[in-house]
């Protein structure tokens, strides 16, 4: 596969470049182990389930989230 320059990308179309984007991350998930991770968002994650694990009725269902969400759109 040859170089993709920057100036090819701008002069595709939104559409075209949605389609790049989306097969770039298609081949991205083929090899989730070989993602990194940053040590914050592990960070994040472990207070997440710690505070989780304290107090497991302070979160809302899916079904509350997915409510508040519509509602804003």
């Amino acid at each position: 596969m040859g170089e993709i320059k920057i100036a090819d990308i701008k002069a595709m179309t939104v559409e075209q470049r949605l389609d790049l984007i989306e097969q770039v991350w298609d081949t991205l998930v083929e090899t989730p182990d070989a993602i990194p991770v940053p040590d914050w968002h592990k960070d994040a994650l472990e207070k997440r389930l710690q505070a989780f694990e304290e107090n497991p009725e302070a979160g809302a269902s899916w079904d509350e989230v997915e409510k508040r969400v519509t509602r804003r759109s």
